[in-house]
């Protein structure tokens, strides 16, 4: 899929000149800057979630074999 969107004035200046300071195409740093501002909302419109669940359990000392495995003799 193809999208054409056309850029002038003062966001065309500041496109180009954040793609000169990168050194990439001024195409390039509009890909790069729609992917971004697009990844939360494709992630969230399937569910996805980033950050694993933090659980705070307390301090666990070194863990032997027969801590982990009910196996141990």
């Amino acid at each position: 899929m193809t999208l054409t969107i056309e850029v002038t004035g003062e966001l065309e200046v500041a496109l180009k000149a954040q793609a000169l300071q990168q050194s990439v195409s001024a195409d390039g740093m509009a890909r790069r800057i729609l992917a971004e501002a697009l990844t939360p909302v494709v992630k969230r419109e399937i569910g996805f979630t980033s950050e694993l669940p933090i659980l705070h359990l307390g301090t666990i000392g070194s863990l032997h074999r027969e801590d982990i495995y009910d196996d141990v003799r």
